[in-house]
């Protein structure tokens, strides 16, 4: 705890209460007054926000307001300076302090440009990040997301914000004026908070990723081995992140991984697979592919994943529905035909990025940018195709599994014709099986999704309902080609 938060001002909504609930590691960021396991509580208040702070401020140099207010926020620095103290810093929490995923500069430049990669998929969240930024351009964001810390100090103090990890992109950038964004992931076993590093202006300069937990620190590890394999090869329909720096922060004990931004000409973020996609996923295919193997050795590993999902489904947690009994034995009825199709067949590997999906994309004009390597492997073809299919089916467009499936099957459907292309761009050499390696894929993932689900201790209302869509479809795609 920083020695000078001992006039720290709360303030909520008049004749109600408030919890703080700010995470530990988080204070090491921002420096936010936060002591392990204490809830700070306000009492109930009948006077508007102004009275609240007549608080004697005396012996304190720094104060953290927390405030819950949807009064334009020039309106609030006006009466702060006119009790004698400026605002050093100021941030937006979104979307709240009981759930904070955001942290925001108070900054209309800076505001203009989150969310650049970590991107909003769900039709919800897409039209609150667009009302947000129309409420920026009117100086008014917290209309919709209320929830505010400001950071001030007495005028007379020659004070500037400063925080560990601000402090650590002065150095590392070789320059002062620069604010951030911070996500903080969602809760669980595999968080990650991500920073946007802006200047000023709203130009992004660099990416952080910072692992929160010891899984999401061997993902990052694993990023930066995935990058050593590419820098080896030369792509002509691809750019991945460029590292500006790799390690452990010495004070926060963190790994943190900083990469550059994209290059301007990406700036496309396209929800639609096009031909494009189709020659990228081939040429990283192709460039990074071992020698064909026995499908013994394939079918060994899917046999693992599908005595893993028992194993879940035995110790299921209680009232949730995605854990039914069924699922291992349409599991094993989909084991049964790849063992058939994949008689006596040599299986051919490439390196597969994991979560390509359109938020992890920029188009430009002859290339992809592809960004979030942490679940890269070596996987079957098509593999990356089903996934970005499926998921902007299901998140984008609300697509049911009917549609997906028609998608795929049909020889006149868009879909179909691409992977057409992208059979013909692997070539002859390579063993290819659309229906086959669409049940890998769907076994894999539904193993990766209820493994999230029983090692998650909780989740927000919208990602709970994400994944319960994104599985429950998967497992009707897997029933209607399987049954």
């Amino acid at each position: 705890m920083d020695k000078r938060l001992g006039g720290i001002i709360y303030y909520s909504h008049p004749y109600k209460k408030f919890k703080v609930l700010i995470k530990e590691n988080l204070s090491k960021y921002f420096i936010l007054p936060y002591e392990t396991g204490k809830k700070l509580e306000l009492i109930k208040y009948k006077h508007k926000y102004k009275n609240i702070l007549k608080i004697n401020i005396k012996n304190t140099e720094v104060l953290f307001v927390f405030i819950v207010s949807k009064i334009p926020f020039l309106f609030v620095k006006r009466y702060m300076e006119k009790m004698g103290l400026k605002v050093l810093s100021s941030y937006i929490i979104v979307p709240n302090f009981h759930e904070p995923r955001w942290f925001i500069p108070f900054n209309k430049k800076l505001i203009a440009n989150i969310g650049n990669i970590i991107k909003p998929s769900s039709p919800r969240a897409i039209f609150a990040w667009k009302l947000m930024h129309l409420l920026n351009k009117l100086g008014w964001p917290q209309l919709l997301f209320s929830n505010q810390i400001i950071m001030v100090a007495k005028k007379d103090l020659h004070l500037e914000p400063e925080g560990m990890l601000i402090d650590f992109f002065y150095g590392l950038f070789k320059k002062k004026d620069i604010d951030f964004v911070l996500y903080t992931g969602a809760y669980g076993y595999q968080q990650k908070f991500v920073a946007q590093v802006m200047d000023r202006n709203g130009e992004i300069i660099g990416f952080a990723k910072m692992a929160y937990t010891e899984e999401t620190k061997k993902r990052i590890n694993h990023e930066v081995e995935i990058f050593k394999i590419l820098k080896k090869k030369t792509f002509y329909f691809m750019e991945y992140p460029r590292t500006i720096f790799f390690g452990e922060h010495e004070v926060l004990k963190n790994i943190i991984l900083v990469q550059y931004p994209p290059p301007p000409e990406y700036k496309i973020f396209y929800k639609k697979l096009t031909s494009k996609h189709i020659v990228t996923l081939a040429e990283l295919f192709k460039k990074t592919v071992r020698s064909p193997q026995e499908s013994k050795y394939l079918l060994s590993e899917i046999n693992k994943s599908y005595e893993y999902i028992k194993k879940l489904i035995s110790s299921k947690p209680e009232n949730n529905f995605l854990f039914k009994e069924d699922i291992p034995f349409l599991i094993e009825k989909a084991i049964v035909q790849l063992h058939q199709g994949l008689k006596n067949k040599k299986i051919t590997i490439g390196l597969s990025h994991g979560d390509f999906t359109p938020w992890n994309i920029y188009l430009g004009k002859s290339k992809l940018y592809i960004f979030d390597w942490e679940i890269a492997d070596f996987r079957v073809p098509l593999w990356d195709f089903y996934n970005f299919l499926i998921h902007s089916e299901v998140f984008i467009y609300s697509k049911n599994y009917n549609n997906i499936v028609t998608e795929i099957f049909e020889n006149n459907r868009n879909t179909s014709l691409l992977i057409k292309k992208y059979e013909k761009e692997l070539g002859d050499k390579i063993y290819f099986n659309k229906k086959l390696f669409l049940i890998i894929y769907l076994i894999q993932v539904i193993a990766y999704y209820l493994d999230h689900i029983s090692t998650q201790e909780k989740f927000g209302f919208e990602i709970e309902k994400s994944i319960t869509r994104i599985l429950t479809s998967m497992i009707n795609i897997l029933k209607f080609i399987i049954l």
